[in-house]
């Protein structure tokens, strides 16, 4: 019975999936709400009256998602019908270009100088075996005032290339399509230029770093810009590329396991990323001892969050840390906890009428990003971009961690997009 509604629900979400345009947040969302509220529950062996349950929330959430959806991406469609055409004279790369292009690359070579620091502070086995993660784990809630230094000055790194690197892909883009061709050879040369930074900060670093999802993620960033920057998408390098991150998803895990004395199975590297389904459900079956919060772990802790937690040990927790340290208290005051997801942390607050007014929300913010593309806004791409980028995070972290990070890199974005854009728009 439970493959028959897992099987069912599959064939429910499919008329609200895009296939002909894959690289949506729309996609992402149903596909993961999905392994949420199917699979996870067949993983973790969850009792069988409660499947209907489920599956009944599943449907729920993913009308009310469609519903914000639709709204969202017809507001955009109306801003867009409002702005005027960009003319082909300017488009053209120009000085500030070349000031991003080389600020990318020296931001990639900070970044490098940082990762090869912590290798020589840990070596090279420690560092690949987890070392570096571990302890910032068993620091996490001390006073460690240089500890915390460092993560705020890695965190505003993390920021900024971000922000860069989405400015640096979005006026290539707006080069590609408004001009219909490349006219030049130095700017079809820096066009390679930026797609080479791109895929060393999405898809080299991870792998040096030895992240995992961090390579995932990447993978799919990269085959978002490849499909919205072509014409036509090869669907060979589609295939490669995912066969590759899989592989790599493998490798990365099994050889942390290794170096750790333990054999981890690639199913239980899969099964893990289920987890955050447990927080969710746990969640709900223990209200009694957690009580509803009515925004206290959402709003403060978005506000603190620059604040770190090496500073201030008794900093207010958010969502995530104050289920963790009720429910699996051992594990928690370790550092390890697991991520409650969008839903448990709403569901923590306001209930599951908190989740699905939280739903419709992340319902419109989706459609209104997707426009950007839908409806051919190239000279916003790059927004669409840091969003898919941090889509799954949205998703599966904390939201008061994650709309803070979002909300930082746009700010950033929107600043260097305004100094480097000299679009210019033809007369109505």
């Amino acid at each position: 019975m439970r493959c028959l509604l897992i099987i069912f629900a599959f064939f429910l979400c499919c008329p609200f999936i895009n296939f002909k345009k894959p690289f949506l947040l729309r996609n992402i969302f149903i596909f993961y709400l999905y392994a949420i509220y199917n699979i996870a529950p067949y993983v973790f062996g969850d009792a069988d009256e409660r499947y209907y349950v489920w599956l009944v929330e599943f449907f729920v959430l993913i009308m009310v998602f469609v519903l914000g959806y639709i709204r969202g991406q017809r507001s955009r469609r109306f801003r867009i019908s409002a702005v005027r055409p960009i003319s082909q004279s300017g488009v053209s790369f120009n000085k500030k270009d070349k000031f991003l292009i080389s600020g990318m690359i020296v931001l990639l070579m900070v970044h490098l100088f940082v990762i090869v620091k912590t290798i020589k502070s840990f070596g090279l086995s420690g560092f690949y075996s987890g070392a570096q993660s571990a302890s910032l784990i068993a620091d996490y809630g001390k006073l460690n005032v240089s500890g915390a230094v460092n993560q705020v000055i890695t965190f505003g790194l993390g920021v900024v290339t971000l922000a860069v690197l989405a400015v640096l892909l979005e006026r290539m883009i707006v080069r590609r399509f408004i001009s219909g061709k490349l006219l030049f050879r130095y700017e079809c040369l820096r066009r390679r230029l930026i797609l080479i930074l791109a895929m060393i900060w999405l898809l080299l670093f991870p792998l040096i770093q030895f992240s995992r999802s961090g390579f995932v993620f990447g993978s799919m960033v990269m085959l978002a810009i490849w499909y919205w920057s072509r014409k036509h998408f090869p669907l060979m390098r589609f295939v490669v590329l995912i066969i590759c991150a899989i592989s790599v998803f493998i490798f990365i895990g099994q050889s942390r396991g290794e170096r750790l004395g333990q054999r981890v199975s690639s199913s239980k590297l899969f099964i893990s990323e289920l987890s955050p389904w447990v927080a969710y459900r746990d969640i709900r079956d223990n209200m009694d001892r957690l009580n509803y919060q009515y925004g206290r772990t959402l709003v403060t802790p978005l506000f603190l969050r620059l604040v770190p937690r090496g500073m201030w040990p008794e900093k207010p927790q958010n969502s995530g840390g104050y289920s963790n340290y009720i429910l699996y208290p051992g594990a928690a005051q370790t550092g390890f906890m697991i991520a409650p997801t969008y839903l448990g942390a709403l569901y923590l607050n306001f209930g599951f009428i908190g989740v699905i007014f939280g739903t419709i929300l992340l319902g419109y913010f989706s459609g209104w990003v997707d426009g950007i593309v839908l409806y051919q806004h190239w000279e916003k791409i790059g927004l669409f971009f840091i969003v898919f980028s941090s889509y799954i995070c949205i998703l599966r972290n904390d939201p008061a961690i994650t709309i803070f990070d979002l909300m930082a890199v746009i700010i950033f974005y929107l600043l260097i997009s305004k100094w480097a854009s000299t679009y210019k728009r033809r007369c109505a």
